[in-house]
């Protein structure tokens, strides 16, 4: 539907993004989620570090505080400084930091994802 609202725009405030019903929706569904994947994001961006707020204030209260992030970027660098923003925003949080990119990771058999029984 065209007239319906965007999850997050880039100029909405990290610390406090507009409430849309699609926000509400896709934030309900993350509070709940027990593992992530995150693919060459660096959190850089406006609508990367909303998000990571947005998890960070529910922290413990939620299954995502605890949850399993699979990490994915060929850049060392980033991939360091993703782990460390998801483990200070999470702290009760498991990371599986994966130095491939994603055909790499894919040709490796999903590693981190296949320990924990979600990819056969």
């Amino acid at each position: 539907n065209p007239n319906r609202s965007p999850f997050l725009l880039r100029e909405d405030s990290a610390r406090e993004p507009v409430q849309t019903l699609e926000t509400n929706l896709a934030f309900n569904l993350m509070g709940w989620g027990s593992t992530f994947v995150v693919v060459g994001l660096s959190l850089e961006c406006r609508v990367d570090r909303s998000l990571l707020a947005l998890l960070e204030s529910v922290g413990d209260e939620l299954p995502c505080g605890g949850a399993h992030w699979v990490v994915v970027n060929p850049c060392e660098a980033a991939l360091d400084d993703v782990h460390e923003q998801v483990q200070r925003a999470l702290p009760s949080a498991k990371i599986t930091d994966v130095c491939k990119t994603f055909t790499g990771w894919q040709e490796a058999q999903f590693p981190g994802l296949k320990e924990r029984g979600l990819f056969v």
